[in-house]
């Protein structure tokens, strides 16, 4: 199988499963060797290497509303950290107090986004210098 199989705006960003089976796309394509897995019911046709990627990726699956938190906040925003949590390989996702923690494989859930300033970077809501 090759990217050719699949409709041309997927190819450039991470997508749900769902939608791609909307589209048409088959479920074996959807687990062919050329796509990887970045977290559940996510589909990329490259391997998210960056931080920013892989929470673009996780973004896709997402509640809403959310924001990146704690360590992951602090690296999207520049901000130095201590190498033990410069080094952290989990995802900090915050959502509203009423909503449940998130619970997935590489992400770590937090409430409380209701009494956080949420900012904009890479195109993500990440929780605010001050709050992180």
């Amino acid at each position: 199988m090759d990217a050719q199989d699949l409709p041309p705006d997927l190819l450039r960003r991470p997508f749900r499963t769902s939608e791609a089976l909307r589209r048409g796309v088959t479920p074996s394509r959807l687990r062919a060797g050329d796509l990887w897995t970045p977290t559940p019911g996510v589909r990329t046709l490259e391997i998210p290497m960056t931080l920013c990627e892989r929470a673009c990726a996780f973004a896709v699956v997402a509640p809403v509303p959310f924001a990146f938190a704690h360590a992951t906040a602090a690296r999207l925003l520049g901000i130095p950290l201590p190498y033990a949590l410069d080094e952290d390989p989990h995802l900090h996702i915050v959502t509203r107090t009423e909503a449940n923690r998130v619970r997935r494989f590489e992400v770590v859930g937090h409430r409380g986004l209701e009494s956080r300033e949420v900012v904009e970077v890479c195109g993500l809501p990440v929780v605010g210098p001050a709050d992180t």
